[in-house]
């Protein structure tokens, strides 16, 4: 053989190692394209930088989903592997040796766990979110105990993420154990203090075990941390739950009227009092304001001749209007200090 061929085959040999260490596969190549990284001289430090940034955009709970999410994890996969074979073909004999001997040393895991400990940070959120995922799935279903089931895997990996200890709670409650739903919403708070939907959990399990007070607290904590798309969505929660509890505690601690109660009303989370104000109606002719923290009778409000039928504050919680048998409406305004005067 001549130098000539000596160095067409040196050069044949050359590209065929180049070729190997940068495999021109079509997954591999829309891998890159997914992370943005120029596939000729991207190295793991910026592949997993690229990967960090993309992965909070396309989170289910940053508003992506779950199919985004799966393409962005096989694609940075897909990369780290590339460029761990390119580095073991291009390493030589003795640093294979060493890792063979530093592996050796090692404890056996699996291929695929090894793989995995690559990405140790990705790698339970991918499987949490699949968990979750499934969750959801049997919750809609109304398949409630699987759906516990679920949540309660993807708490094993990701343990301090606050939404799968909501997510869980609604399915304790569908299956009316309070007790437990109570618990892991209070746990969802306090890993995340300002979620609204966690305080909503909490309002309702309270309710249904008749702790009124807790409940009214942690519903209006859940409308003031709420944002303008949701707030009347639970502001109506809260005039329910505030409707259901005011029963049972007029029964139990308002004690004033001589007559039936009639009707019960809120004043409205808008007005300018630092106090909630419960107004009641009687057939003894006279209407009394509450409040609604301590039970202390606040005001009671004498006009109307005959039974008080009904009660209706305005929106802005600044009026009162009544209604009564000897056939007059009053207008009361409710100032910001609970002082109290008619209009007629």
């Amino acid at each position: 053989m001549t130098e000539r061929d000596h160095a067409k085959g040196g050069s044949r040999s050359h590209s065929r190692s180049h070729s190997r260490s940068r495999p021109a596969s079509v997954a591999s190549a829309r891998a890159y394209e997914v992370l943005g990284l120029v596939r000729s001289c991207a190295t793991k430090e910026e592949a997993k930088k690229a990967y960090t940034k993309l992965i909070k955009k396309v989170h289910p709970d940053k508003g992506g989903n779950a199919a985004q999410f799966q393409h962005v994890q096989k694609a940075y996969d897909t990369i780290v592997s590339e460029l761990t074979l390119e580095r073991d073909l291009t390493a030589g004999g003795s640093c294979q040796q060493d890792e063979r001997k530093r592996r050796g040393r090692q404890q056996w895991v699996p291929a695929g766990v090894r793989d995995g400990a690559m990405n140790a940070m990705a790698k339970p959120t991918y499987l949490a979110m699949q968990a979750k995922t499934q969750g959801n799935k049997w919750f809609a279903e109304k398949k409630y105990e699987d759906a516990a089931r679920c949540y309660t895997e993807a708490l094993a990996w990701l343990p301090e993420e606050s939404s799968l200890y909501c997510n869980r709670s609604a399915a304790w409650y569908a299956l009316d154990e309070m007790e437990k739903a109570l618990d892991d919403a209070i746990k969802a708070t306090e890993i995340s203090p300002r979620y609204v939907k966690a305080h909503y959990r909490c309002a309702l399990a309270c309710s249904a075990m008749k702790g009124h007070t807790s409940a009214i607290a942690r519903m209006r904590r859940a409308v003031e941390l709420s944002d303008r798309s949701s707030r009347e969505e639970y502001k109506k929660a809260l005039l329910k739950i505030e409707s259901t509890c005011s029963r049972e505690y007029l029964h139990l601690n308002l004690v004033g009227h001589s007559e039936t109660v009639q009707e019960v009303g809120w004043r409205p989370l808008e007005s300018s009092s630092h106090r909630p104000i419960l107004a009641t109606c009687s057939l003894d002719g006279t209407i009394r304001l509450w409040c609604g923290d301590s039970g202390i009778r606040l005001h009671t409000l004498r006009g109307h001749t005959d039974k008080v039928t009904s009660i209706k504050w305005t929106r802005d919680g600044k009026y009162l209007i009544s209604l009564a048998l000897d056939r007059t409406v009053r207008v009361w305004e409710v100032c910001g200090d609970d002082s109290v005067a008619s209009l007629h």
